[in-house]
């Protein structure tokens, strides 16, 4: 077997947990593909591979619509919960959710009727889905399966969540606050008696924590080189702890993600790059021909993400070899949020859909 397909575990991707996968497929075609199984959809490309329901073509499993948003609302943010895919309606103020297998949709929540009341990025802690508002100041939660009631947990007054990222660890929710000031922390659990500002970040999108440190980018100005990516030690929180600086210089950078050993990025110029957590060893651009990717997350072989004018899902080993495409859409057709499991890919796109691709 080549070791595009090498069984793997998938690795924790900064804005949602991935659980410990105890094999999976990490391949695409057609380099490396038995040329047997160029279009058995039951083993598509390698022995066991299977395209879940959808078609093999050339030896890529083609991607499954599992389900769609209202008419004139978004899909935009996107975490896969036990037995469900749920995601954001963007202006719709709407958190959905679809069973894994495809169906109807479930509402979960609503958040309001007025214009700047949108649903954008989501995470989850296995139990419950966590967003930002948009055009405020809130973070809000819902329970999965079962359904439970909209909590607001935490807010910034006068603040704009913007497309700041938000994720969920150790029973805490740090977000940034992407049209606003600062990277935020309360209880997940909403005891919170007010959120707590860690660090001033202008315009903070990407976010991403671990044991120890808490990552994001910060924008910078518009087309020039002044974002910047950072890190703040946990410890440092309540001590008065000041951020250090990983790399500047760069533009306008957006989703960012983790992984035992680096951080990764995405940049509006078209670059995922990726550099040591403790900003040893340099920088490393991994692809430079993207056009604004939108979505990143990394396992423990690939590094993804979405390109929304190249209409595909990208994928590049974390040396920066194997650069491909996992899924080419139809022209006009421009993939948004990426979440991801075991051995399977989702995202939202901008007609509505929500879909899913085998690694």
């Amino acid at each position: 077997m080549s070791d595009d397909f090498e069984k793997v575990p998938a690795a924790t991707g900064g804005a949602a947990p991935v659980p410990e996968c105890p094999s999976l497929f990490s391949g695409n075609a057609p380099a490396d593909c038995n040329q047997d199984l160029l279009y058995d959809n039951d083993n598509c490309c390698v022995t066991g591979r299977s395209c879940l329901g959808g078609d093999c073509v050339n030896g890529q499993c083609r991607a499954i619509t599992l389900g769609t948003s209202p008419d004139s609302d978004e899909a935009v943010g996107i975490v896969p919960v036990g037995d469900w895919v749920v995601w954001t309606t963007g202006n719709g103020g709407q958190v959905l959710a679809v069973p894994r297998t495809g169906g109807d949709a479930v509402t979960l929540a609503t958040i309001g009727a007025t214009e700047d009341e949108c649903t954008t990025h989501i995470t989850t802690d296995g139990t419950y889905v966590y967003w930002v508002d948009y055009g405020g100041g809130a973070i809000r939660r819902v329970a999965v399966d079962p359904p439970g009631t909209m909590e607001t947990i935490a807010t910034v007054p006068n603040g704009l969540g913007g497309w700041g990222r938000i994720v969920v660890r150790d029973g805490l929710v740090f977000w940034a606050m992407g049209d606003s000031e600062g990277i935020w922390l309360a209880n997940a659990d909403g005891s919170s008696t007010s959120p707590t500002m860690i660090a001033e970040a202008p315009a903070p999108y990407g976010i991403a924590v671990d044991d120890t440190h808490v990552y994001w980018a910060e924008n910078g100005i518009d087309s020039a080189p002044t974002g910047k990516i950072r890190r703040l030690a946990r410890a440092g929180i309540n001590t008065g702890g000041e951020p250090e600086d990983l790399e500047t210089d760069e533009e306008q950078p957006g989703d960012l993600v983790i992984d035992d050993t680096h951080v990764y990025w995405l940049t509006r110029g078209g670059v995922v790059s990726r550099i040591r957590k403790d900003g040893s060893g340099g920088l490393e651009d991994l692809s430079t021909e993207e056009h604004e990717p939108k979505a990143l997350r990394v396992d423990d072989v690939f590094v993804y993400w979405t390109d929304p004018e190249g209409t595909r899902v990208r994928q590049v080993r974390k040396n920066g070899e194997d650069l491909r495409s996992i899924v080419a859409l139809d022209d006009g057709v421009f993939p948004q949020g990426l979440a991801q499991d075991c051995d399977t890919l989702y995202f939202t796109a901008d007609d509505r859909t929500v879909r899913m691709v085998p690694k």
